[in-house]
């Protein structure tokens, strides 16, 4: 799942929507953390299949969320952990 919710134009990491700090709470599942890197260099705009080359998958510790946490606090404390990778 991309909690961004649309794609970088500039390569840049776009805040999260809340939706993922809702269902991290609601379904009560760990949630893997995970940042691809390279892909933005390797995708050209408007295109459908990204160019041949490498990408980068830096995959975070699993983190659970309990059900009485706020979801937008969810949201911003996976966004911190993504950005850490």
């Amino acid at each position: 799942m991309f909690p961004e919710g649309q794609t970088t134009v500039d390569g840049n990491i776009v805040a999260f929507r809340s939706g993922i700090g809702l269902l991290a709470k609601q379904l009560n599942i760990p949630v893997v953390p995970m940042r691809l890197e390279g892909l933005y260099d390797l995708k050209q705009k408007n295109r459908t299949l990204a160019r041949p080359g490498h990408v980068k998958v830096v995959i975070g510790q699993p983190v659970r969320f309990s059900s009485n946490e706020d979801a937008n606090e969810i949201t911003r404390e996976l966004e911190r952990r993504m950005k850490e990778l």
